[in-house]
């Protein structure tokens, strides 16, 4: 749910922990649409927020060429996984890692692939896509038995967000899922869900 005007802070409870909190608006159309959602799937409603953090990997100073973020759990991927990446990537942009927090008991092995769509357009067709594989192939099913998921979002010219969103343990549906994902920009702006029995993203 898109959301403005955040404000947030760290306060302490009266049983004496600590939590934080957070005021923020949204569109009512949204906001309803996503209690909705919540009361179909029998989910019980509340928000949760996650945030990164600049650990490792990074280019020294801007070069010009396209920016490119890699944020990966920290809880499922150590500093080395997060070097490995900015090395793996450094060829075709400017890489910032992060270290991902996801406040959970057991958050998901998650990797967020973020840039400009310029990006795309700068480099010959499937070329994005077998770096990104590259990248994912060895960190995915980190966990035995437990999914990766893998957003891929788009930044277009004029300023609107599309993304991808692909949750698997199988290195060939992953990818099926980054080759698609070349092709973003052209979907419109939005989230999309990895349908792998159709085998293209859907709206969701």
């Amino acid at each position: 749910v898109p959301a403005t005007n955040i404000v947030a802070g760290v306060r302490q409870r009266p049983d004496g922990h600590w939590e934080v909190w957070a005021d923020f608006d949204v569109e009512e159309a949204a906001w309803l649409a996503y209690e909705e959602e919540c009361r179909r799937l029998g989910a019980p409603g509340g928000m949760s927020f996650s945030f990164a953090e600049s650990r490792s990997g990074g280019s020294a100073e801007p070069s010009g060429r396209a920016q490119f973020t890699v944020s990966m759990d920290a809880h499922h991927f150590t500093d080395d996984d997060r070097g490995r990446v900015s090395a793996a990537l450094e060829p075709i942009a400017d890489v910032t890692v992060l270290r991902f927090f996801q406040l959970s008991a057991e958050p998901p092995a998650k990797i967020v692939f973020e840039y400009a769509a310029v990006l795309i357009q700068s480099l010959p067709a499937g070329v994005l896509a077998n770096y990104l594989y590259d990248v994912v192939r060895p960190l995915i099913g980190r966990r035995r038995g437990s999914d990766t998921l893998i957003d891929v979002r788009t930044h277009r010219p004029d300023g609107s967000t599309c993304s991808l969103h692909v949750r698997t343990s199988s290195e060939a549906v992953a990818k099926r899922a980054l080759v698609a994902a070349e092709k973003l920009g052209d979907l419109g702006p939005g989230r999309y869900v990895w349908d792998d029995t159709h085998d293209r993203p859907e709206l969701g």
